[in-house]
């Protein structure tokens, strides 16, 4: 009976490390996905600036 109840307990601790360590991943994973989503906004945007800025430098070799 002392075993059963052991191994009851101990399936129990498992399972729980499992959630947290489940909902520990998934909130990296959020976070990681988030991250990735605004460092490639920022490189549009800085494509742009760039595309902005060459066009800015022809346009002033053409005039001198």
């Amino acid at each position: 009976m002392l075993d059963l109840r052991r191994t009851i307990v101990e399936r129990d601790s498992l399972r729980e490390r499992l959630k947290v360590s489940s909902d520990a991943q998934i909130a990296d994973r959020a976070h990681l996905e988030q991250s990735a989503e605004d460092l490639n906004n920022r490189c549009r945007i800085l494509q742009s600036e760039r595309a902005q800025c060459d066009s800015q430098v022809n346009m002033t070799h053409r005039y001198m």
